[in-house]
């Protein structure tokens, strides 16, 4: 008998939500459809067929015109499988550990707020135009100069 093994099994559930929904979602740079969606993911931390030291996933969000939402979900050790030293013993304790159901992702929910890439806003009265621009850094860019506010 093996306590977090029972309680939960060795996937997990995850909720991946965005606003506006219909964003691409990615694990580890694999399509995995769109959202909102739950997806069943292995509580190790990993595929079959990942490597044994990898213990979290990349959850990438992307929709055209929206900046990309990145986050990970990590691995940790669940209350449950504490449970072995008073009900399932080693054998419990080989078994969850062996499954990954000692293990639950955090967060177990991702609702991601998908940030425009560029907005303009108008302040008729005053006659100002205010462009506001987000970009992500590339390494190779060279700065040319700087933008300041006029006296």
């Amino acid at each position: 008998m093996s306590c977090a093994s029972i309680i939960h099994g060795k996937s997990q559930d995850v909720f991946i939500s965005s606003q506006p929904k219909g964003a691409t979602i990615r694990v580890d740079d694999k399509d995995f459809g769109q959202t909102p969606k739950v997806l069943g993911l292995p509580r190790m931390g990993r595929m079959d067929g990942e490597p044994s030291t990898k213990k979290e996933y990349k959850i990438t969000l992307s929709l055209e015109g929206y900046m990309p939402y990145e986050t990970i979900l990590q691995r940790k050790v669940d209350g449950w499988f504490f449970g072995n030293i008073l009900i399932g013993g080693v054998i419990g304790i080989v078994i969850d550990a062996v499954t990954g159901s000692m293990y639950k992702l955090t967060p177990s929910q991702i609702s991601a707020q998908m940030k425009m890439n560029g907005a303009n806003v108008l302040n008729y009265k005053k006659r100002e135009v205010f462009i506001a621009t987000i970009l992500k850094p590339d390494p190779s860019w060279q700065k040319i100069g700087q933008i300041e506010k006029l006296p």
